[in-house]
């Protein structure tokens, strides 16, 4: 059991880590920056600061990041420049009107992959059966490639 746990662990962090892109590229699009301006190293400017604050919350709030977890995708050195995003985050969302908006519309377009959403009709009891073995069966030969990477 511990096994399926562990694999049904590894495919939900894979599909957060999916959902951290696809929101990074969402944002990025609509700051009009690039993924590289959005880490911690790609400078200071006021569009990248702000880009970089939405992601941190966006990440922490939605995606269910830990603030370390956070500090390390984004660059920064510990997870109190993460709370300081978080914190102007809240404060440009209050006080400028057109970041506002752009958050809005990131929000209204946010792509979160969901391990839970499956498309099963679980009325459908031998349906449900079928899916969650054919997804167990993907778990275990995926986590059968990455052994033999490894070893």
């Amino acid at each position: 059991m511990s096994t399926l746990l562990q694999n049904y662990l590894t495919l939900k962090n894979s599909l957060r880590d999916k959902s951290f892109t696809n929101n990074m590229l969402l944002i990025c699009d609509k700051f009009f920056v690039t993924p590289n301006n959005i880490m911690a190293s790609g400078g200071r400017k006021r569009k990248y600061v702000q880009a970089r604050n939405m992601l941190c919350y966006v990440m922490y709030n939605k995606l269910d990041y830990k603030l370390e977890e956070i500090a390390v995708k984004i660059g920064y050195k510990n997870h109190t420049s993460v709370m300081h995003c978080i914190q102007m985050h809240d404060v440009d969302l209050k006080f400028d009107s057109s970041y506002a908006k752009k958050y809005e519309y990131v929000v209204d377009n946010l792509k979160i992959e969901d391990p839970h959403d499956t498309g099963v009709d679980y009325t459908n009891t031998q349906g449900t059966l079928k899916s969650f073995h054919y997804k167990i069966l993907a778990i275990e030969s995926r986590m059968e490639a990455l052994e033999k990477f490894i070893n």
